[in-house]
């Protein structure tokens, strides 16, 4: 079941054919959310968690009375963040109540989370809203398509206080520099500001939790550039790019060397320290180059073998660069792009998949050398990885 767009009011809801306990399809229930979202506002200062429009017209959850008596119902679904979800049922439950929602995750199919509900609102007619606070923090993300370029950062509210972690800035504008050291004064994060790739290369390889670069490094240079020679050395943190240029082409070259996310310039005070908060507080600086496979997925047990295999693959891709083969290297990227699906790497397939079309528009081993080395560098990282599925 594909992903939804967070952040988006009137979007198609998900699974509209089927009838929940507040009887309301798609057509109905798109409008009387939309009345919610007008009338309500939706911005609390006391709020940890940003909550994204989720609209699901059918979500299974059990719920168990304070009395011990268990139902199964069917649900609409309002918002979802990363401690909780808002449902909407046909009647007055107690707060206290234990619960169990599937939710439709879009790669490892339908997921159940626990959780209590903690809020019971009349809205209107027989409809209550339930609030649901999760047991355990889930990271929202993987549930809806995100797009780095937009604001999707989980943290609605930040202690500045209480963020703390090692970051790398990486600009030659020293203007800049001024303006994220002075972002994050009162925080507890060690920030260390580099001018250029090679002096940026040296703090990095001494352990950094984050690395914000912009993209416009001069001389040539870009934040790309930097992120592979990352890669190369072994560097595994999220890397975010900070940029005023959000065409299609930055964007697409972000996604062939696996920056995690985007900062649009000009970057608000605010912005910034969600955007850090992010990645070294909620955890979404998770490896993505990882598999999206779940433990209890039958062809998880395969992995290892793959592994194996794509060590001799950035054998035979590392001499046919060499050989300037056009026909090999582009086989061999069709191969991992096949592959690579099947194991849940969805970023190698991708940088497979790109580095295979470019060899096949320009036949030049030379013009696609940066996304051969981007595929091999993203083997290498997998291949990094194999004491996790022994």
């Amino acid at each position: 079941m594909a992903g939804v767009t967070p952040g988006g009011k009137g979007k198609p809801v998900i699974g509209a054919s089927r009838q929940n306990t507040i009887g309301l399809a798609s057509r109905e229930l798109n409008p009387f959310l939309d009345d919610l979202d007008r009338t309500q506002g939706d911005s609390d200062k006391r709020r940890t968690f940003v909550r994204w429009p989720f609209r699901n017209a059918a979500i299974p959850c059990k719920l168990v009375h304070p009395g011990g008596n268990t139902v199964h119902l069917t649900v609409a679904a309002r918002n979802l963040s990363c401690g909780g979800i808002s449902v909407l049922h046909n009647s007055y439950v107690h707060t206290g109540s234990r619960c169990t929602v599937t939710l439709p995750h879009p790669k490892v199919g339908p997921t159940e989370i626990t959780g209590t509900i903690k809020r019971c609102i009349h809205r209107r007619g027989t409809i209550h809203e339930l609030g649901i606070q999760f047991d355990k923090e889930i990271n929202a993300k993987e549930y809806f398509v995100v797009d780095p370029m937009k604001d999707w950062f989980s943290l609605e509210n930040v202690n500045k206080e209480e963020l703390s972690g090692h970051m790398l800035h990486v600009d030659d504008s020293p203007m800049e520099q001024s303006l994220v050291k002075h972002y994050l004064r009162g925080t507890q994060v060690r920030l260390q500001q580099a001018s250029s790739i090679e002096e940026a290369m040296t703090i990095a390889e001494g352990g950094v939790d984050l690395v914000l670069t912009d993209y416009d490094l001069g001389d040539g240079k870009t934040g790309a550039d930097l992120v592979l020679m990352m890669r190369a050395r072994n560097i595994r943190c999220p890397v975010m790019f900070a940029t005023a240029d959000a065409t299609p082409q930055t964007r697409e070259k972000a996604s062939e060397v696996g920056v995690t996310a985007f900062l649009v310039k000009p970057v608000t005070p605010d912005k910034l320290l969600r955007a850090v908060a992010e990645f070294l507080t909620v955890g979404g600086g998770s490896d993505p180059n990882g598999t999206t496979l779940g433990e209890d997925h039958p062809n998880r047990c395969l992995i290892p073998t793959f592994i194996t295999q794509l060590q001799d693959m950035i054998k035979r891709v590392d001499l046919a660069m060499k050989r300037d083969d056009v026909s090999v290297c582009r086989s061999l990227c069709m191969q991992l792009a096949g592959a690579a699906p099947a194991m849940g790497f969805t970023r190698l397939a991708k940088v497979a998949d790109s580095a295979a079309k470019s060899l096949a528009s320009t036949m030049s081993v030379k013009e696609s050398a940066s996304l051969l080395r981007a595929m091999v560098s993203t083997c290498e990282a997998i291949v990094q990885m194999r004491n996790q599925f022994r």
